[in-house]
């Protein structure tokens, strides 16, 4: 039986883009991103960590963050594995970017519609098949949405 792949959750931000009436993050008081002094040693324990570790970028939205694209890229250059979820907001050009900085390190993107969000579900829809179109063969893309 195949040993599950060690990992761990880093929460980069509080913040969202989005202001969902039913999420239990807007009711915090103090949004915040994770401080460069958070992120700095996060980087130098990328670097010691022994074998391949899946971290999990996660908020809010994540792809906010100022530093996600430089965060994306130490986890990969460290050798080690990426998953995040986004509400796949940002233009097709940011979600580009992190297709090409991750390459086949992307484990896994989860993307969460949000139907009080979006400026439709077709527009999502097209979103989301043009990423899964872009990215590489080995990321596995899902989507989610939230029931109210």
């Amino acid at each position: 039986m195949k040993e599950p792949q060690p990992s761990f959750e880093w929460i980069i931000t509080d913040r969202c883009n989005y202001e969902c009436s039913y999420c239990y993050q807007r009711h915090y008081a103090d949004k915040r991103h994770c401080s460069d002094q958070t992120t700095d040693a996060v980087f130098a324990l990328l670097l010691i960590l022994q074998g391949t570790w899946l971290v999990k970028l996660i908020g809010g939205e994540p792809l906010i963050h100022p530093r996600f694209f430089e965060m994306c890229r130490a986890v990969t250059e460290s050798g080690h594995r990426i998953t995040t979820t986004t509400n796949l907001s940002l233009p097709l050009v940011k979600l580009q970017e992190l297709v090409d900085i991750c390459g086949d390190r992307l484990d896994c993107v989860t993307a969460s519609l949000h139907l009080t969000q979006v400026r439709s579900v077709d527009s999502f829809i097209e979103k989301a098949a043009e990423f899964n179109a872009r990215k590489h063969p080995a990321t596995t893309f899902s989507v989610t949405s939230v029931l109210v």
